[in-house]
């Protein structure tokens, strides 16, 4: 048996150096698919990837592949939906569905007050 855990240990060490594991590459595969499929905003990311046990230092470096402005377009598109959606929406429950998908309060105000 113990040498079961040698051989399982050895693979494993196999596959990190071959970058076959890799926690900094999950997490940039983890962000851009949650991002860009299901919409979500870097709190709910992170959240999730701690959930995992993926270490800060992956989670920063996987947040690095948003880009800025992709991340504003997709909170205004984001809310053109939901207004089109229920046409009786206040700012605050604007804000409040936002936050809900895991986007930062200054960032949706940044959004509301540039197309204010």
């Amino acid at each position: 048996m113990e040498d079961f855990g040698e051989e399982l240990e050895q693979i494993i060490a196999t596959l990190i150096s071959e970058n076959f594991l890799n926690e900094e590459r999950y997490a940039r595969a983890f962000v851009s698919g949650k991002f860009n499929i299901n919409h979500w905003g870097r709190q709910k990311i992170t959240y999730a990837l701690k959930q995992r046990q993926v270490s800060d230092y992956s989670i920063r470096k996987g947040l690095e592949v948003i880009d800025e402005e992709e991340y504003q377009q997709l909170i205004r598109r984001l809310l053109e939906r939901r207004m089109k959606e229920k046409k009786t929406q206040s700012p605050y429950q604007l804000t409040q569905y936002l936050m809900s998908r895991g986007f930062e309060y200054n960032e949706i105000e940044k959004v509301l007050s540039h197309d204010a």
